[in-house]
């Protein structure tokens, strides 16, 4: 079986996917596992602006990114941040499924 984990080095959820992937390894060994940090596929100015944001957002207002990460909970918000979203194209989710492509058939990312 093969295994993509994709994760994001800013926050701590990529922790708990690398707890996973270490799990799964000695679960099944014979599987292929592969790690891709979304960041990789971020524009420069998409990468900056993420990855230093949230850092500045969790260290100086963790009450504010409660209150971000509880709304982002609410479908019909999602779906309007999605339309506004839009309206700023991002490569990267063209890069993370030609990505997805060349796992799948075997390549190494």
């Amino acid at each position: 079986m093969r295994i993509l984990f994709a994760t994001v080095t800013a926050g701590g959820g990529h922790l708990a996917a690398a707890a996973m992937e270490e799990a799964w390894r000695a679960a099944r060994p014979d599987d292929t596992l592969q790690k891709i940090d979304l960041l990789t596929l971020f524009s420069p100015i998409h990468k900056k602006i993420y990855s230093d944001g949230y850092v500045q957002l969790v260290e100086r207002a963790p009450e504010l990114w409660g209150m971000v990460f509880a709304k982002s909970d609410n479908p019909k918000l999602l779906n309007n941040l999605k339309r506004i979203q839009r309206k700023f194209p991002s490569g990267s989710k063209q890069r993370f499924a030609k990505a997805v492509t060349q796992f799948t058939k075997g390549s190494v990312l």
